[in-house]
C-alpha cells in the first residue's frame, strides 16, 4: 500500500519521538524500540523537573545543553545518591543524542517513501471515476 509522505511527515513531527512515523510506515521493531526510547526520553526530563529545584533547573538545563561533559563530572563527583547521578547522566545523553536520531529519521522518511512504487490500483481508478 502507498504512503503519504506529508502524512509521514506530520507524524513525525508530532510523534517523533515515540516512533508515530515508523508505526505508520510499517517498521514495527524499531517503530518499538523508540517507543520505549521516548519513553525514556521524557521519564528523564520528567524526573529533572522534579528533582531539580525550580530556581535552579534553568541553571542546570543551560549547563546540559552548553557544557554537558562539565555537568556530568560535577554530578558525579558531588555526593549525590546514585539515582540522581544516573538520572543526570541519562538526561544529558537523550537530550544530545533524541534530536540527531530525529534529523536522520527527517531525511530517512524522504528516501523510504520515493523508493516505493507509484501503482495505482483498480479500486483507487474506480473511486474517482
Amino acid at each position: 500500500m502507498n504512503k503519504s509522505l506529508p502524512i509521514a511527515y506530520l507524524l513525525w513531527l508530532f510523534t517523533g519521538v515515540f516512533g508515530g512515523h515508523r508505526w505508520y510506515l510499517g517498521y514495527k521493531k524499531s517503530a518499538l524500540a523508540m517507543s520505549v526510547v521516548g519513553g525514556l526520553f521524557i521519564y528523564f526530563i520528567a524526573e529533572l523537573i522534579v528533582y531539580v529545584p525550580s530556581e535552579q533547573l534553568y541553571i542546570v538545563s543551560v549547563q546540559i545543553f552548553t557544557n554537558p561533559i562539565g555537568m556530568m563530572e560535577t554530578v558525579v563527583s558531588s555526593r549525590h545518591t546514585q539515582a540522581l547521578k544516573l538520572l543526570f547522566i541519562g538526561t544529558v545523553i537523550f537530550i544530545w543524542i533524541t534530536p540527531l536520531f530525529l534529523l536522520f529519521d527527517c531525511f530517512w522518511l524522504y528516501f523510504k517513501l520515493k523508493k516505493q512504487p507509484n501503482t495505482v490500483t483498480q479500486q483507487q481508478v474506480e473511486a474517482f471515476d
